[in-house]
């Protein structure tokens, strides 16, 4: 198994985050996703499931008006995206 593929437990966490925010669960959600981006760690950007992890986490972020979160959030993918080997 690659490592850029990822485990099981990230993957799950990113998609139990995204559920509770169609669920509007939001603050679940903030905490589910926080942990999937830092489980998913520096994983080699563009990883999909950590990018994505990464854009639903600022979502809902903005959903909740937490705008300095989401920003800071959006700067960090941002870089962690200008590191595409």
């Amino acid at each position: 198994k690659l490592i850029s593929e990822g485990s099981v437990e990230e993957k799950v966490l990113a998609l139990q985050g995204r559920y509770a925010q169609q669920e509007a669960d939001f603050e679940t959600a903030i905490r589910l996703l926080r942990e999937a981006v830092e489980a998913f760690g520096d994983r080699p950007a563009p990883y999909t499931p950590a990018r994505r992890a990464r854009l639903n986490l600022s979502n809902t972020l903005r959903l909740r008006g937490r705008y300095d979160e989401t920003l800071a959030v959006l700067d960090e993918t941002l870089l962690w995206m200008a590191h595409v080997p």
